[in-house]
Parts: structure tokens; C-alpha cells; sequence
């Protein structure tokens, strides 16, 4: 049980850092499905009902944009709700993301299944709600081996430098929907075409069977940074908002006395 714990724990801590910086998601065929939007509780995404040009108008434009953005990136509040053969999941934390070591604390909730709190720090990953530890304890499981290595494919995104040459491959395509709002905050709504080949060694092992492309729907707000993010995947919805950009985030690990030592095996 633990081990399964341990890969859900490292797929769901990873992917908002890969949504953020444009990587793929690991299943097969998608496309973008943008109605799926306002799943999470209390979120709203208004059509767009103007025809006001976009502010970036190619792909050379938008990259740029992006990058632009993404640079601005310290830390944010992160909400995300999928749903899965009929399994809802959502997800909501804080992302460190300065540095060369980002951060995030999250909780996850799978309903019946399970409910995680998550707090990745450093090499280590802490985690709460794991079925057979003791209550109120946190198991700490070191981040090494293939999980660290599958992780570092992800959080390395998260550079700016390297962010520039993987989007500078990897964007195939950029459309223009429409001036919208999420929340009631001004945004600018992309459907944005990535190659997948071109993300190469960054992506997941269990990745390489991806079609050649992936669409993504992507709202950007005043500064470049991304606010939303929907997709469909074999039939999984995934949504995905950011919020909170700089604001001070406090992430540590639990109290040592909480915390019980787990291999990582």
C-alpha cells in the first residue's frame, strides 16, 4: 500500500509543476476540451464574448510571452480537479518555485479511496492519511532512485533557462479563443499545440508513447502566467488553476516527533 501511496503521491506533486512549465501528461491521445472548466468548487470561466485581438498573435509571440511569465513564477496557490473512470479527485497547496530545489505542499482528496496531505521538501516527501500509520503522524520517504529521477525530469522545468529550450521546441502551434475572465480576473484564452517529440528526455520513461502532438487549453493572464489549464485525456478531465502568484508561502516539514521514517523501497 505504501508503495502505490508513494506513486500517486509523486504523479499528483509532480504534475502541477509540469502543467505549469508545459510538459505532456503521461496517457495517450488527447485533446484539448475546454468546457470541462469550472469543476473546481466555487471557480468560474466566462466565454469569450469579445473579438479583441490577442495580445500575442503567433507562436514567436506567445513562447515569448510565456517564458516571460513563467520567470515571474515564485511561488502560487495551485487547484486542481480531475475526474477518472468516474473517480473524482481534487487537489489544492502551495508551489515554491524559486530556487533549485521548488516545494509544494498540497492535500489531496480521492474521496472513499483515499485523502493525502503532502509536503515535498528538499529530497524529502512527507506524507499524512497513509491507510495504517498511526494518526496524525507523517511518513517521510527520501526522494532517491527512479522516483528521484522521475522527479528531477519534472522539477527541472521549473528553471528558466531550461524552460526557453524546451518551449522554443516543443510549442507547435498557438490559436487564439477569446478575451475571457477566470474568477472575474481578465485573461486571454490559447489552445496550444505542443510536440511531444520535442520534449524528449523530459518527459516521464512511461511517457514515450504519447501521440506527436498535445493540445492543451491555456488562459494567461496581464503578466504572462498562466491561470488555468484544461485538457481531456482518455477520458479523464483534468483542470487546473493557479492564483496567488508572489504572495509569501510558509512550507516546512512536519514536527520531528510527527514524522516516522519510511524506506524507500
Amino acid at each position: 500500500m505504501l508503495k502505490r501511496t508513494r506513486r500517486v503521491a509523486a504523479a499528483t506533486i509532480v504534475l502541477p509543476l509540469a502543467l505549469l512549465t508545459a510538459c505532456s501528461s503521461d496517457t495517450p491521445a488527447p485533446t484539448a476540451n475546454p468546457t470541462a472548466a469550472g469543476t473546481i468548487a466555487g471557480s468560474t470561466t466566462t466565454p469569450a464574448t469579445s473579438t479583441a485581438a490577442p495580445t500575442h498573435g503567433d507562436r514567436d509571440s506567445f513562447v515569448a510571452a510565456l517564458l516571460a511569465g513563467s520567470t515571474k513564477m515564485t511561488t502560487a496557490h495551485v487547484e486542481m480537479a480531475m475526474e477518472i473512470e468516474g473517480q473524482a479527485v481534487t487537489m489544492s497547496g502551495d508551489m515554491k518555485m524559486a530556487g533549485a530545489s521548488p516545494a509544494m505542499q498540497m492535500t489531496m482528496d480521492m474521496g472513499e479511496a483515499m485523502s493525502l496531505d503532502m509536503i515535498l521538501l528538499e529530497s524529502s516527501l512527507f506524507l499524512k492519511g497513509i491507510p495504517g500509520l498511526e494518526p496524525g503522524k507523517w511518513a517521510k520517504v527520501a526522494v532517491t532512485g527512479a522516483m528521484a529521477e522521475e522527479f528531477e525530469k519534472s522539477l527541472q522545468q521549473a528553471d528558466p533557462a531550461q524552460l526557453a529550450a524546451t518551449y522554443e521546441k516543443a510549442v507547435k502551434d498557438v490559436k487564439f479563443v477569446g478575451a475571457e475572465e477566470v474568477d472575474g480576473e481578465p485573461v486571454q484564452h490559447y489552445e496550444v499545440t505542443m510536440d511531444t517529440k520535442a520534449l524528449g528526455d523530459t518527459l516521464p520513461q512511461d511517457a514515450k508513447d504519447l501521440p506527436d502532438t498535445v493540445v492543451y487549453d491555456m488562459w494567461l493572464d496581464a503578466d504572462n502566467r498562466l491561470r488555468q489549464v484544461v485538457y481531456s485525456v482518455a477520458g479523464a478531465e483534468v483542470e487546473m488553476k493557479m492564483s496567488n502568484y508572489g504572495e509569501p508561502v510558509d512550507i516546512s516539514a512536519p514536527p520531528a516527533a510527527d514524522v516516522v521514517e519510511v524506506p524507500n523501497s
